[in-house]
């Protein structure tokens, strides 16, 4: 991963500041790399092999060169770092969301202002705060590595008691030593959706299975996932599996 990389050396090309709205691009070919920080941002992204991801405030990107991709947006702000390295390839766009998005903020906006107002030297400043932002990056990334270990607890915790009616998020993120809404944003991160939406997922498999066991009544199905209203499982079932429970037949 390229956020996990020791030493890189580079060249820098170039610092942007983009601001666009229902926004819609194509990437092709590339030949340069890029580090974005996006401020504000409900960007999807989509690449030639398959990778889709969704990029909101706070999240840091590297796109390598030549990785041809599409992005689609309600609303993007971000501060765009351009610049050519032989220290890493990479045939995947990959994202960092940091714990303390402020402080790579202040970073992209230091390089970007320098960048801007081009004072003499600027090259040697920027390429500066550039280093610096890799040094953070290095660090989060491996300070991340103990996230993994902190979500496989939080995982066995879902795992044992997402079928349960007192099932709690909250103690979820508990279980991984952090808050709520950090603990949503590396549970993304690591597995592509929401916390909630995983849960959700796996009550609708468990309970598509116990329909086609044929053992339980509808109601009954409902109350073994975790469902105290019916009719709210009943609409879950359907968003989720295509259609209602008396409906599915496996």
């Amino acid at each position: 991963m390229f956020f996990e990389c020791e030493s890189i050396s580079f060249r820098l090309l170039g610092v942007v500041w983009l601001d666009q709205t229902n926004s819609k691009s194509s990437n092709i070919d590339r030949p340069h790399s890029s580090l974005s920080f996006r401020l504000e941002s409900d960007a999807l992204i989509e690449t030639a092999a398959g990778q889709r991801l969704r990029l909101g405030s706070g999240t840091l990107s590297y796109v390598p060169a030549h990785l041809n991709y599409f992005r689609t947006a309600v609303r993007d702000r971000m501060i765009v770092i351009d610049f050519e390295t032989q220290d890493y390839s990479s045939g995947e766009f990959e994202t960092l969301v940091p714990e303390d998005p402020a402080r790579y903020e202040d970073l992209f906006r230091q390089i970007l202002r320098i960048w801007e107002e081009k004072e003499p030297g600027y090259r040697f400043e920027a390429a500066a705060v550039l280093s610096r932002i890799f040094a953070a990056l290095y660090r989060d990334a491996h300070a991340a590595e103990t996230s993994c270990d902190r979500l496989c607890r939080a995982m066995r915790y879902i795992e044992r008691t997402h079928l349960k009616r007192e099932f709690s998020l909250q103690q979820a993120a508990r279980e991984a030593c952090c808050s709520e809404p950090y603990f949503r944003r590396l549970f993304r991160q690591r597995y592509g959706v929401s916390p909630k939406q995983y849960v959700i997922s796996l009550r609708m498999q468990h309970a598509a299975a116990l329909i086609c066991a044929g053992y339980h009544s509808l109601q009954e199905i409902a109350a073994l996932c975790g469902y105290e209203d019916y009719k709210y499982f009943s609409v879950e079932f359907k968003r989720i599996m295509g259609v209602s429970p008396s409906q599915y037949i496996g």
